[in-house]
C-alpha cells in the first residue's frame, strides 16, 4: 500500500492540497432531502411548458387519428359536395398538422433556463430553427407532389377530389411520420 505524503518543498500539491480542504459545500442538514432539480423553480417552470407541449401535440394527433378512422366525407352524395366538404376537412387537418408542428417545435425550443453552457462554443444548435426548415421544406414536397395530380386532372370535376385526397393522406402520413421519429420527446 503506498502512502501519500505532502512535502514542503512541492508548493503545487500544498496548495492543491489546501484549495481542496477549504473547500466550502453546502450539504443540507442531515436527515434533510437534497432538491432534485425539478423540484427547483426554473425546473418547474421547463416540466410544466413541456407538458403544455405534450399535452396540445397529443390532443392534435389523436384529434387527427380518430378523423382519418371515420373517413372523409362520408355522408357526401356527389363530386360537388365532396368538394366542399373536403375543403373543411382539409382546413381542420392543416389545424392539427400546425398545432402537432407547434408543439414539436416548442419542445425543440425548450430550455430550462441556468442551462447555458459555461463555453459558447458547446452551445447546441438551434434544433427548433432546423426543425421548422424541415417542415418548410415538406409543405413545399406536399404543394408539388398534390400540384402535379391536380394538373392531371385538368378540366376535370375529380380535380379537387383528387388534390384534396392528396393533401389529406400526405399531410396525415406526415404527421404519423413525426409522432414516429420525435416519439422521444414524449417520454
Amino acid at each position: 500500500m503506498r502512502r501519500w505524503t505532502i512535502s514542503l518543498f512541492q508548493p503545487f500539491s500544498v496548495a492543491v492540497f489546501a484549495a481542496s480542504m477549504s473547500c466550502t459545500c453546502s450539504m443540507p442538514a442531515y436527515g434533510q432531502a437534497i432538491p432534485r432539480p425539478e423540484q427547483r423553480p426554473e425546473w418547474k417552470a421547463y416540466y410544466a411548458k413541456l407538458d403544455t407541449f405534450r399535452s396540445r401535440g397529443t390532443a392534435a394527433l389523436e384529434a387527427e387519428s380518430a378523423r382519418e378512422k371515420a373517413g372523409d366525407c362520408p355522408k357526401a352524395m356527389n363530386t360537388y359536395e365532396i368538394n366542399i366538404c373536403l375543403r373543411a376537412e382539409m382546413k381542420t387537418t392543416q389545424g392539427n398538422y400546425e398545432a402537432y408542428v407547434r408543439a414539436i417545435g416548442g419542445i425543440l425550443r425548450l430550455q430550462p433556463s441556468g442551462s447555458e453552457p459555461a463555453n459558447p462554443k458547446d452551445t447546441p444548435p438551434d434544433v427548433g430553427k432546423e426543425f421548422d426548415v424541415a417542415e418548410a421544406h415538406w409543405l413545399a414536397y406536399r404543394k408539388a407532389q398534390c400540384s402535379t395530380l391536380y394538373d392531371y386532372y385538368i378540366g376535370g370535376t375529380m380535380r379537387g377530389l383528387a388534390y384534396g385526397g392528396c393533401v389529406q393522406e400526405l399531410t396525415r402520413r406526415h404527421m404519423h411520420e413525426l409522432a414516429s421519429i420525435y416519439g422521444d420527446l414524449w417520454h
